[in-house]
């Protein structure tokens, strides 16, 4: 559904065709969000950073993302290769473990890199400093949420659109537990948002987890793709 289809959705839910607001479904969606743990937004790249030999400091490009959740590089570890993930440490547990990774001759011992500290940020853009330094070129794995997009008329919402009508449900539910609203209104509110949350938790969270079975649908499972 895109932004209109769910507009008419709550327009007939609460019994108003006139109804034009999308302030109500866009609370709905961030609540969603916020209840799923934004599951749906999850992503990962291997093309934002890569670690060079004898380089401690990168600049990683953010634009559209809402959160940076692990960095993971690849490195060699007994004869095999295995994605580790890195420790983000505070400034001074970093400077303990940038002073450990010093030579006796003041040199900085190269090795690969294992934690990270946030230094700066500009604009979309953050600034890391890692260490050990790293001792040859690493491939690395970022996973990150991306930012909930602001759903209008022609918005097509992110999130699975098998659960495009939770948001329809939620918004609704807003509406009518809203003030002014009479007590069968705020009743059938309630039910609604009974109905959306269980939907959401229960099912939009299981179904959109990354490296988890995936339901193409919540209206009982037809058949899952493993990834």
């Amino acid at each position: 559904m895109n932004g209109q289809e769910i507009l008419n959705e709550v327009r007939i839910l609460i019994g108003d065709m006139g109804y034009a607001r999308y302030n109500e479904i866009n609370r709905a969606y961030r609540e969603i969000g916020r209840l799923c743990h934004h599951n749906w937004l999850r992503g990962e790249s291997q093309e934002m950073l890569t670690f060079l030999d004898g380089v401690s400091s990168y600049w990683i490009d953010l634009s559209g993302i809402r959160v940076l959740k692990r960095i993971w590089v690849k490195g060699n570890d007994t004869g095999k290769i295995y994605w580790h993930e890195m420790e983000e440490s505070p400034p001074q547990t970093f400077e303990s473990h940038t002073v450990e990774n010093v030579e006796s001759d003041g040199t900085d011992r190269e090795d690969r890199p294992r934690w990270y500290r946030i230094v700066e940020s500009s604009n979309q853009s953050i600034k890391i400093q890692v260490t050990p330094v790293p001792d040859e070129t690493y491939n690395t794995r970022i996973e990150y949420i991306t930012e909930l997009e602001t759903i209008s008329r022609s918005t097509n919402p992110s999130m699975p659109e098998s659960y495009h009508d939770v948001i329809a449900d939620m918004a609704a539910a807003f509406i009518l537990m809203g003030t002014g609203r009479s007590a069968a209104d705020a009743q059938r509110g309630q039910m609604l948002m009974g109905k959306a949350r269980n939907d959401a938790v229960n099912g939009l969270v299981r179904d959109a987890h990354n490296n988890r079975t995936r339901s193409i649908s919540h209206k009982g499972r037809q058949y899952s793709e493993f990834i």
